[in-house]
């Protein structure tokens, strides 16, 4: 009985009290509400699980306010709401079943993101699609988690190429000794490991030292680019072959050498 009555406490805290709610209840919940309140309590479907590649920014716990932003971004990004049609605040909490403060926490997340724009009197409204946070951490992992998308897939790996093999470029001209140990160390770990997953994670820290060794403010902050294209390319069966380890190796020694153009080509096999 005591744990009955902390649990029902933990989920008033988390989503608020919800009016009317009685033995029996949780089989009246909406799907989406129903997964807040499992995610509340430490459940998660399946499907929901991230796999598991040490190393990998993208992979990290989901709260029942992240999953409730994942639910509605996702929806404006595959065109559910026009720019006029998002929800009101009674209906969204009608249909989360969460409490008023917790809604407008999940606004104000979405709002950061560029998805909506709130106005007084007018309320929510969904922002166009150029003004959304695409590069975001969040927004990647989101995307990811919502199944395959070709044309996702084919647009992370153009802006992959467009700002990795620039940033090799610059690299060759810029990298520091310390940058230069970094890669060699790399190519050292993938000597001693050569499994599929070895080389994944190795070459998310290889890319994202060439990036930095770009000397570019921009070209470092690419790293959850790089993991979302990463984590894609092993959804999708996409080996991470031995090729783009030498690759990588052609990659070091252009570095090395101050061969930007080298460098350049050498990344794009490595992005594959």
């Amino acid at each position: 009985m005591r744990d009955k009555g902390n649990a029902e406490r933990r989920g008033q805290e988390a989503g608020g009290e919800r009016p009317g709610r009685g033995a029996g209840a949780e089989e009246a919940l909406s799907p989406e509400a129903a997964l807040l309140v499992q995610t509340g309590r430490g459940e998660r479907a399946e499907e929901e699980r991230p796999s598991f590649w040490p190393g990998l920014g993208l992979e990290r716990p989901r709260s029942a306010h992240d999953q409730m932003l994942r639910i509605l971004a996702l929806e404006i990004m595959d065109g559910a709401y026009d720019v006029s049609g998002f929800p009101s605040e009674a209906a969204l909490l009608r249909r989360f079943q969460v409490s008023r403060s917790f809604l407008r926490e999940v606004i104000r997340g979405l709002t950061a993101k560029g998805f909506l724009s709130v106005k007084t009197r007018v309320g929510a409204t969904v922002r166009r699609a150029e003004h959304w946070s695409h590069f975001d951490r969040d927004v990647l992992r989101w995307r990811l988690s919502a199944g395959e998308n070709p044309v996702f897939g084919e647009d992370l790996r153009a802006m992959c190429l467009g700002l990795e093999c620039e940033a090799a470029r610059r690299a060759a001209k810029r990298r520091s000794q310390d940058d230069l140990e970094v890669l060699q160390q790399c190519l050292a770990d993938l000597a001693a490991d050569a499994s599929d997953t070895a080389i994944r994670v190795i070459q998310r820290v290889f890319r994202l030292t060439i990036c930095a060794a770009s000397d570019r403010p921009v070209m470092r902050s690419l790293s959850g680019l790089i993991e979302a294209q990463l984590l894609l390319d092993a959804r999708w069966g996409c080996r991470a072959t031995v090729d783009r380890s030498k690759a990588m190796r052609r990659v070091f020694y252009a570095v090395r050498d101050g061969d930007e153009t080298a460098a350049a080509a050498a990344m794009r096999d490595v992005i594959g």
